[in-house]
C-alpha cells in the first residue's frame, strides 16, 4: 500500500511540474559518472533514485501499439538498461519491460492494453522519470 501511495504521489508532483504549479532544481547534479551497465534494474529501491528530466519526448501519443521514448541528450549518450513500468491511474503495474536505450530512444512494440490512461514510469540506475500515454485501439 506505501509503495502505491508513493507512486501516485510522485504521479501529482509530476502533473504539479507539467502544469507549472510545482518545480524542482533541474540542474541538480549527483556528481556519478553513470557507467555502462549490463545488470537487471527492475529492483533498485525507488529512494535511490533521483528524478530528473531524463524522458525528452514519447511518441505517438496516443499509442496504438508502438511507441518510442526518446531520452534527452544527457542521459541517450550511452547504451545502457531502462526499466519501463506501465501503471494505470489506481498506480498498479500493468506491464514492465527492460529495454536497452539505443541511439537515444527505446521503441516498445505490441504494447497490448486495454484503452485508457497509463503512466509511465522509466528509470535506470540513477534516475527514473515519469510520463503519461493514452492508448487507443482502432
Amino acid at each position: 500500500m506505501k509503495k502505491n501511495l508513493r507512486i501516485l504521489l510522485l504521479l501529482l508532483y509530476t502533473l504539479l511540474v507539467n502544469a507549472g504549479i510545482a518545480g524542482e532544481n533541474k540542474d541538480y547534479d549527483t556528481g556519478i559518472n553513470q557507467k555502462e551497465h549490463e545488470e537487471d534494474i527492475s529492483n533498485i529501491p525507488e529512494k535511490k533514485l533521483i528524478f530528473k528530466d531524463f524522458v525528452k519526448k514519447i511518441y505517438p501519443n496516443p499509442v496504438k501499439n508502438d511507441m518510442t521514448i526518446v531520452f534527452n541528450k544527457k542521459y541517450a549518450s550511452k547504451k545502457h538498461l531502462v526499466n519501463i513500468k506501465f501503471l494505470n491511474i489506481l498506480g498498479n503495474n500493468v506491464k514492465s519491460s527492460c529495454k536497452v536505450v539505443l541511439n537515444g530512444k527505446v521503441t516498445i512494440n505490441d504494447i497490448n492494453l486495454k484503452e485508457g490512461m497509463y503512466f509511465l514510469k522509466i528509470n535506470d540506475k540513477l534516475n527514473f522519470d515519469i510520463a503519461k500515454v493514452l492508448i487507443q485501439k482502432d
